[in-house]
């Protein structure tokens, strides 16, 4: 299983909005590699992680209309998560991962439009 994390390079947290990720912690066979998305936008990042062969998001802030895309895309979404990444992902593959199954963000930014 390939999982990915939405990921702030510079605080290694889980980063908070999904459309500007610029950046992904890969999870396959216990191993953690940071990939950069580079400046995808929010429409091309679910592409970018099913040709990455991503089962998986572990996900900050995420709005409805992403969530749907990954759904679509066979990808299993996890958002409204906080804290160090690694330690999110070793949360998750422990079976120990607590988060709200309702969590919805949705907000009247202009990029939602």
């Amino acid at each position: 299983m390939i999982i990915a994390v939405t990921y702030d390079i510079e605080t290694k947290e889980v980063f908070q909005h999904f459309g500007q990720t610029r950046n992904f912690l890969l999870v396959k066979d216990d191993k953690f590699e940071v990939v950069s998305a580079g400046s995808y936008s929010h429409h091309e990042l679910v592409p970018f992680l099913k040709s990455l062969g991503v089962e998986v998001l572990l996900a900050g802030g995420m709005g409805g209309h992403a969530v749907e895309l990954l759904k679509q895309a066979g990808i299993r979404t996890i958002p409204g998560l906080m804290g160090n990444a690694e330690e999110v992902a070793k949360a998750f593959l422990e079976d120990r991962l607590e988060y709200d199954p309702n969590y919805s963000h949705e907000c009247d930014c202009h990029h939602h439009h």
